[in-house]
């Protein structure tokens, strides 16, 4: 992981001496730790240069140990979808990545329970175990190219949004976007660039935060969220006409 760090969060200044120092370190080890290593550099990476919150650190060990000796997790994971919001399953998993990406760490698994790779986020795994069992032999995998796929398969739309400062860190995480940057504001907001799955779900995902949230760009998503405001004031205006 350090070889990552240097890679993405160091500057030109720094990165080649650091480089050069873990070049050093390297050279010395017995084979079995370079063997280790091997099997670590093509599923840890770093994709997010800012620093973020608690990404529950004290399991970064654990878990990289687990992917280079091929061990399955069992964890307890909070579901933050629509549907299963708040509920947490028991899931073993086949760990095959570990990375830091959207301010957050995420550990790339084949879940058991889905039958497929999943992309887990640390900071909602209330509880780890590592188990004696061998993982199934996934030759070839790359978290990087994993990635790549994920966003590539998918028409990301970008958006900009003021956020209300004391309610942000609760945005940050009912919004499963990609965020890009965050500024913030004379009068305390917070300017936000991020990346969304659609404007339609983006739509109805800020409806929810009422006028503590402000779609600035762009237009079609303002529009979107005017016409679903007066959509719901309809609803209810009938009712209260006389009144």
């Amino acid at each position: 992981m350090s070889g990552e760090v240097t890679d993405q969060v160091a500057d030109d200044s720094l990165r080649q001496a650091l480089r050069s120092a873990l070049l050093k370190v390297r050279s010395v080890l017995p084979q079995e730790k370079k063997d280790y290593l091997h099997q670590l550099k093509d599923k840890v990476g770093v994709w997010f240069r800012q620093p973020g919150g608690d990404h529950r650190r004290e399991s970064l060990m654990p878990i990289q140990d687990a992917i280079a000796r091929r061990r399955c997790l069992r964890i307890c994971y909070i579901c933050y979808n629509t549907a299963n919001r708040g509920a947490i399953t028991d899931r073993v998993v086949e760990p095959l990545g570990l990375v830091f990406y959207t301010r957050q760490w995420h550990l790339i698994a084949w879940c058991r329970l889905r039958g497929e790779v999943r992309d887990f986020r640390l900071d909602r795994v209330s509880r780890w175990e590592v188990l004696d069992e061998p993982c199934q032999e996934r030759g070839g995998f790359s978290v990087k190219e994993f990635l790549r796929e994920s966003i590539e398969c998918h028409e990301l739309t970008p958006a900009t949004v003021r956020v209300d400062r004391d309610l942000l860190e609760r945005f940050r995480n009912e919004i499963p976007c990609t965020p890009l940057s965050e500024e913030t504001l004379p009068d305390g907001s917070v300017r936000m660039e991020l990346l969304s799955f659609s404007l339609p779900w983006l739509t109805e995902s800020l409806l929810r935060f009422g006028t503590r949230v402000e779609a600035l760009e762009p237009l079609e998503l303002r529009e979107s969220l005017r016409e679903a405001a007066l959509a719901v004031a309809a609803r209810y205006s009938e009712e209260f006409a006389g009144v």
